[in-house]
């Protein structure tokens, strides 16, 4: 590729076929052609490229009702060039005679000397397409492109030389032939994806060069986020998955377990209220109905549970003087119990002596198929809240000082007037699928069946809160 010029020098050569054969006669109608010949040296390059995404941490939390932020890197590759050399112009050949010419056969060739001077060598050679003139009428000229793809040879001097066969009429055949000299470019004069652009969502972030680059994509609800980025001129991509496991929504709730962070199980809670689970699996198929939601807790009704450590003092989780507790249940058994979905007991437990603080502080189960409230070691059970099984239902309480409220789907069925004035302030955790230990050491109400979404309040939502929760709207 040394002997160059940017544009080629172009020399076409003429030349007359003339009938061959034994007893060689004039040339009929036909059988005579004139032929020029146009050359240009071209030197092409293309770049292959590779792509990767990657993200920062594949599982996410959502906190405090603020957005998760992914953190992605794009890192592309430029591969070595490829080069393609070639020769190209274009074959003219015009039909002085009489009559049409007879089908021609066109060959085009490269051919070198090495300095200019010595043997001719021949670097590669093409065939010419002629299928749109085969032949030409009397008189007619007609222009084909060609191309032909070699091997560079250094201190090569290059010339295109074609040849023209034409099958004359009553079998006499002829050939003629025409040549251009031509160099090559010092430089690619063509670059196929010297620069791709690779474009991402609502970004496009250009490379001329193999490198990466660093940005966030922020996320305001649970799921699961394939993002994918694609160099446009290649179509080549790669994605990163993220999985962003929070509730619903977060409100001001002073807890609230999604069971959407498989990663870390035992974490799955939010404001200093870690869920420490004891054997139960995560469902992903049948969950709860909830915008972005990825997991349910799935507890066997034997000895699954969780709980919430309550560090008097520091965990906030009792001694309110008021509270909402709501959560998702798809109870497998409802027709004993009872079933504990989210509860607190008072300092000595549920069988401690008289004295002692015994009983529950708060929360909500579920006995004989109805939803109960229960409080210091007593329960409010209206007939009017029914919980089936097998199938998701949304259940909350509420207690405002004073009265207490039951709701099932968002709504409003069961309301007790002057239940009870005050929750106790303990130490003990909150319980999550099960009753806490015993005197015994053995925990027992063991929920069978799925909880999702469950929340904790310092106050008693609103209904038009509750439905919000219970149906998104």
């Amino acid at each position: 590729m040394r002997r160059a010029l940017i544009v080629a020098t172009v020399l076409g050569i003429s030349a007359s076929l003339v009938a061959t054969g034994a007893g060689a006669k004039p040339p009929k109608p036909g059988s005579t052609l004139d032929v020029t010949v146009s050359a240009t040296g071209h030197w092409s390059q293309s770049f292959s490229w590779s792509i990767a995404k990657t993200a920062a941490s594949d599982h996410l939390p959502l906190s405090g009702g603020t957005a998760a932020l992914a953190d992605y890197t794009v890192a592309v590759t430029k591969n070595a060039p490829s080069d393609e050399v070639s020769a190209g112009g274009e074959v003219c050949v015009t039909n002085p005679a009489a009559g049409e010419s007879g089908r021609l056969d066109v060959t085009a060739a490269v051919t070198y000397r090495i300095g200019g001077k010595g043997k001719t060598f021949t670097a590669a050679v093409a065939a010419v397409d002629t299928t749109g003139m085969p032949t030409l009428p009397a008189g007619a000229s007609h222009c084909f492109p060609y191309s032909v793809v070699f091997a560079p040879v250094a201190d090569a001097v290059y010339t295109a030389a074609v040849t023209v066969g034409v099958e004359a009429t009553k079998g006499r055949n002829g050939a003629a032939s025409g040549e251009a000299g031509f160099v090559l470019p010092e430089s690619p004069s063509v670059v196929v994806n010297g620069t791709v652009h690779v474009d991402d969502g609502a970004d496009t972030f250009v490379f001329s060069d193999t490198g990466a680059v660093d940005y966030g994509r922020s996320y305001t609800a649970s799921g699961t986020y394939v993002n994918t980025a694609l160099i446009r001129e290649t179509g080549q991509e790669a994605s990163a998955t993220v999985t962003v496991a929070g509730c619903y929504t977060t409100w001001d709730a002073v807890a609230y377990w999604c069971f959407d962070d498989q990663a870390t199980p035992t974490a799955d809670g939010a404001d200093g209220h870690p869920a420490n689970l004891v054997g139960p699996s995560f469902e992903t198929a049948s969950i709860a109905p909830v915008d972005g939601n990825v997991a349910a807790l799935r507890l066997d009704g034997v000895d699954d549970h969780g709980s919430v450590p309550d560090p008097d003092g520091a965990g906030n989780l009792d001694g309110f003087s008021a509270i909402t507790i709501a959560a998702w249940v798809r109870p497998d058994a409802v027709s004993a119990g009872p079933y504990e979905i989210v509860t607190k007991y008072a300092s000595g437990g549920p069988f401690a002596p008289a004295g002692a603080g015994s009983g529950v502080a708060w929360g909500l189960d579920i006995k004989g198929g109805v939803l109960r409230f229960v409080y210091n070691w007593e329960e409010y059970e209206p007939a009017t809240t029914t919980v089936p099984t097998g199938t998701w239902t949304h259940v909350a309480g509420t207690w405002d000082g004073t009265d207490v409220r039951l709701y099932i789907n968002g709504v409003e069925t069961a309301h007790g007037v002057n239940i009870f004035t005050a929750i106790p302030d303990t130490a003990t955790p909150v319980n999550i699928g099960s009753a806490e230990a015993n005197v015994s050491g053995n925990r027992f109400a063991f929920f069978d069946g799925l909880i999702d979404e469950a929340y904790v309040f310092d106050r008693a939502l609103s209904p038009a809160e509750i439905n919000h929760l219970a149906v998104r709207s």
